[in-house]
């Protein structure tokens, strides 16, 4: 006889100390689940991660249920591709298989997580979406001797539905309060549209003349550039004054089209420039990128920056840094969120990565008054972009603001 088949199996032997042994079993077992809904629509398909555990008496060890592992994944396996309408339901099947299956056991126990994708869109940008729900369940089975005493439903998977119901409403919450923001908006601009509508037979005549001008200009540019042509020693210093004068001419449309006075500072009251170093600071916070030539941390590039970033908390109000009027107010691809104040005698103040925009264009704004709130910067960290520019040039912003 072979001395190895003569050794006594340890695991089938009563162990020395009897002790009762609870949740004895595996964890992490993932299987898919389809759960079938009827009416020849399709199943839902749920990536579900399984806990299964039983308690031994006192008479066995704990690697009855190890060395078992194989019996388990039968009954999951048994279970899941059987026909599944409720998930509690399945984890009662399985607790039941599992007790049949180890009759040893007094009592078994099942837990059941899974993930659920469901579609979403964006309430501002209406962009489709998807989000992972977890849902669970679990279930409970005891035996006495033979016979099983009942089966303990314990699935909290209405419970974690009616949670997501209850967040699919605090999201209604979010989009209606959005929605009445966005009216609130609509409103101002409404007024402001109404003010400026008093102005249009003024600004049309206004448009006409300029365009006008416009005919006698570029009738002026072709006869300079056919003078360039025979000059071109002179060419570089011709093309530069003509794409000038044309860069200008452009402004003058677009400032009239807009309705807006084609010379700078007519609107507004104080000037800019006196204040210099005494600006109070849009937001409280820190510098974290600075004016002029910078590297980017996160790509290790050097780029050229016109103006400041300021870290600080999402959701801190930003105020205006001088009286002015908004001349822009809306999103602007690179900068989120972007109000632009004008502060006469070309003068500018922009607040960038907005979480949300308190003014609109046309509105006059003093000193001191809430245009927005802090969002995010494009490297997903919470700033404001603030930039100043004199002259209609970028300056250092630093240069202005009050020292701390």
């Amino acid at each position: 006889m072979n001395s190895v088949d003569s050794l006594p199996d340890i695991q089938a032997c009563e162990p020395d100390y009897p002790l009762n042994l609870t949740r004895v079993g595996v964890t992490g077992v993932k299987k898919l689940v389809k759960v079938e809904r009827g009416n020849d629509e399709r199943p839902v398909v749920l990536i579900s991660n399984f806990e299964v555990f039983v308690d031994l008496p006192s008479d066995r060890k704990g690697a009855n249920l190890s060395r078992n592992f194989e019996a388990i994944d039968e009954v999951l396996e048994e279970a899941i591709n059987r026909p599944v309408y409720e998930i509690e339901e399945l984890c009662g099947e399985i607790a039941k298989r599992l007790l049949l299956r180890h009759e040893y056991a007094t009592r078994a126990e099942v837990k059941m997580k899974s993930e659920y994708i469901v579609r979403r869109q964006t309430p501002v940008t209406k962009a489709n979406g998807q989000e992972v729900v977890d849902i669970f369940a679990e279930a409970v089975a005891k035996s006495g001797d033979t016979m099983f005493s009942g089966v303990e439903g314990m699935s909290r998977f209405l419970g974690r539905a009616y949670r997501f119901v209850s967040g699919l409403q605090g999201l209604d919450r979010r989009r209606v309060a959005e929605r009445q923001r966005t009216l609130a908006n609509l409103r101002k601009a409404q007024a402001a549209l109404d003010v400026r509508r008093s102005q249009a037979s003024l600004a049309r005549e206004a448009v006409a003349r300029t365009r006008d001008g416009a005919a006698s200009a570029v009738a002026a540019h072709e006869d300079l550039i056919s003078r360039i042509d025979a000059r071109r020693d002179l060419a570089a210093q011709f093309v530069g004054e003509l794409d000038a004068a044309r860069r200008r001419l452009q402004r003058t449309i677009d400032d009239a089209a807009a309705g807006r006075p084609a010379e700078p500072g007519l609107a507004v009251g104080l000037p800019l420039r006196p204040f210099k170093g005494d600006l109070d600071w849009p937001v409280t916070g820190t510098v974290r990128g600075g004016f002029g030539r910078q590297v980017n941390r996160k790509f290790h590039t050097s780029v050229v920056s016109n103006g400041v970033q300021i870290a600080a908390d999402v959701s801190t109000p930003v105020l205006a840094v001088h009286d002015g009027l908004v001349a822009y107010a809306t999103a602007f691809t690179g900068f989120g969120n972007l109000v632009i104040l004008d502060h006469g005698s070309v003068a500018f103040s922009l607040y960038g990565y907005l979480a949300d925009i308190d003014v609109v264009s046309g509105e006059r704004v003093s000193q001191g008054q809430r245009l927005g709130s802090v969002g995010t910067a494009l490297d997903g960290e919470p700033s404001l972009y603030f930039e100043l520019r004199i002259d209609g040039k970028p300056v250092d912003p630093l240069q202005w603001l009050r020292r701390k």
